[in-house]
């Protein structure tokens, strides 16, 4: 029986899943990016592959039936879809500095709206106070550079270089985006999202620097969710226990990138 779960995930370092695109610009290497909204995904090839090699020392024989058989070289003679379906990750939050609690978790309501429309496609039921809080958060949207924060410091607080407003009690999201939560008009967001950090890297050789290359990078503390469809008790089970623990996506896990935490709604 096929059982579709929703799962948050909280990036602990910062991820870069390479879009392989290249602009001749400044940006070397930039970051998966939904071809509709322009905003950072995570593909689910991504996803699946991340989900592949955490896995294979826990499914053992049970491998090849959750994610399909391995095709390397284009030799293989027993090709078979896998049982389970992943999904792309979609961004719900981006980390915005702060002048007074150094950041903030900022998303904005059409992303909520999105996040709620998403979960009702694939039949997930969202807790309760959860939706509602979400559908009240709706009736008071935030006027374009004038963001709304809930939690914090009361003094006046800048978050990047916007003035935020200050709101009463809670935020209502404290579930799957932190106590400090900051709701952003559209346009601010998409601004927050195209300004992505962008690190250099060095490589070298014998101590020269030989290739000086620049990367786009998802920053840690971002919130994404994707849904996970399963067919198995027993394998959701050690999805589920392996999840508890971090896992890696992307890129540049050596110098650690893309440590993440998985949470089920």
């Amino acid at each position: 029986m096929n059982n579709t779960n929703f799962w948050t995930i909280r990036t602990i370092t910062n991820l870069h899943a390479g879009s392989g695109d290249a602009d001749y610009g400044l940006v070397d290497k930039h970051v998966q990016r939904d071809p509709v909204t322009d905003l950072p995904v995570i593909n689910a090839s991504s996803i699946k592959g991340a989900f592949r090699e955490s896995m294979l020392p826990h499914l053992k024989n049970e491998t090849n039936r959750v994610f399909g058989s391995e095709n390397k070289g284009g030799k293989s003679d027993d090709l078979h879809q896998g049982e389970y379906r992943f999904f792309s990750a979609k961004l719900l939050a981006l980390p915005v500095r702060s002048s007074e609690d150094f950041y903030y978790v900022a998303t904005c309501l059409e992303l909520l709206e999105d996040f709620v429309k998403d979960a009702n496609v694939f039949g997930v039921a969202l807790p309760e106070p959860l939706e509602a809080n979400i559908s009240a958060l709706k009736k008071k949207k935030p006027e374009q550079g004038k963001p709304h924060r809930y939690g914090g410091s009361d003094k006046p607080t800048r978050l990047e270089d916007w003035v935020s407003e200050k709101q009463t009690g809670h935020s209502g999201l404290e579930a799957i985006l932190g106590e400090r939560v900051a709701i952003l008009h559209a346009s601010d967001f998409k601004q927050l999202s195209d300004e992505l950090p962008i690190i250099a890297r060095n490589h070298l050789e014998n101590g020269i620097s030989v290739n000086l290359w620049y990367e786009q990078v998802v920053p840690h503390e971002a919130r994404f969710y994707c849904p996970i469809t399963s067919t198995d008790d027993q394998v959701e089970k050690t999805l589920q226990e392996k999840m508890s623990s971090l896992m890696q996506i992307g890129g540049n896990a050596t110098v650690g990138y893309g440590l993440t935490r998985f949470t089920k709604l």
